[in-house]
């Protein structure tokens, strides 16, 4: 939670070296694992901790997980100095350089503001409008989601529009506070 994900990693493995059958520090690992965009590794801790202790959390982790690796294999990847950009090869790359930058710039914006800045970087998915509802089971209403990652739809859209922008530094504000 502090943002020192190195850190924590090496004191989970330290951990589970002592304690391998330990549930909470497999989940823990999971969910490192997902921070750092290694889906398959954060699918593989979980369902090992939710074999030794099964539980309604864990289950929705894979899931989730599982919903999210098959929405993304194909995904193209790019990296700002504090962002991974993932998104669908269809979308415009002219685009996902607009929201790179974009991001970027609202980044140093609300680190000033907050006097905070996450150590590190924030993955950010840009999906087609159905992949995003398939992935996040997020309702129509809901045009974009913080849940320790940025997950929008940009299905269909040529270039960053003032509403796209609103949904992106709102979901931008989540991550840094």
């Amino acid at each position: 939670r502090l943002g020192r994900d190195e850190s924590a990693r090496n004191s989970v493995l330290d951990g589970l070296a002592r304690g391998p059958g330990s549930a909470d520090l497999r989940e823990i690992l999971g969910d490192l694992a997902d921070r750092e965009e290694q889906v398959q590794d954060a699918l593989t801790a979980w369902r090992e901790a939710f074999r030794i202790s099964p539980n309604d959390r864990l289950r929705d982790k894979i899931v989730k997980g599982e919903r999210e690796l098959a929405a993304g294999r194909d995904y193209d990847f790019a990296a700002t100095p504090h962002f991974n950009l993932r998104h669908d090869g269809d979308l415009d790359p002219e685009l996902a350089r607009q929201v790179g930058d974009y991001l970027e710039e609202k980044f140093r914006d609300l680190s000033d503001t907050f006097r905070h800045a996450p150590p590190q970087p924030i993955t950010v998915l840009l999906y087609p409008n159905r992949q995003f509802r398939d992935v996040t089971q997020a309702p129509d209403r809901i045009v974009g989601l913080y849940d320790g990652k940025i997950r929008v739809p940009l299905g269909g859209m040529k270039r960053l529009d003032p509403a796209a922008q609103r949904v992106l530094v709102h979901e931008l504000t989540h991550a840094v506070v």
